[in-house]
């Protein structure tokens, strides 16, 4: 200490736990008490600076952060009740859906047991449709012809009655 109840920037940045521009910048301010003797800064320190600001901030701090740390333990608590109750209703919406997939699946008719031999199956059906496909085919053109050839035969019976008449009528 010099002089009057003060000490150097150094000194004090050491006993408020502060670095060295800090102090300048309080001291600017007016946070801080200082003069100058010979171009050195001296820092007047009080009897309650001896618990540095800094250490008076960080109790602040650390009471303001165990109020913050409850509120968020409580938000919390509230976040993770809810959590369990949505967690609940889904359980109980999914045993539901589970129960009437049950229920629906026991309403389902059992399928027969299908054929052995599957593909000589379809290939019979197969040959089976194309054969009456083929057999109604050959039918109707039957039947054309039929009706082709009749018409012809009526067209000959009735040319050769009109001959006939003719070759009467002329004798």
């Amino acid at each position: 200490m010099n002089g009057q109840d003060g000490v150097e920037i150094t000194e004090a940045s050491k006993i408020l736990n502060l670095k060295v521009e800090a102090i300048r910048k309080r001291l600017q301010r007016g946070q801080l008490k200082g003069y100058k003797i010979d171009n050195r800064w001296y820092v007047v320190l009080e009897q309650q600076d001896n618990m540095s600001k800094t250490e008076q901030d960080n109790v602040q701090d650390e009471k303001e952060d165990v109020q913050s740390n409850s509120e968020l333990v409580d938000t919390l608590k509230s976040e993770i009740e809810f959590l369990r109750g949505e967690l609940a209703a889904r359980t109980e919406e999914n045993r539901r859906k589970d129960h009437i997939i049950a229920a629906l699946s026991q309403r389902i008719p059992q399928l027969p047991e299908g054929p052995q031999n599957n593909e000589q199956d379809i290939v019979q059906r197969v040959k089976n449709e194309v054969a009456a496909t083929i057999q109604n085919q050959l039918e109707e053109r039957d039947k054309k012809l039929m009706e082709t050839l009749r018409a012809i035969q009526e067209e000959k019976t009735k040319e050769s009655s009109k001959k006939r008449s003719w070759f009467r009528w002329g004798k």
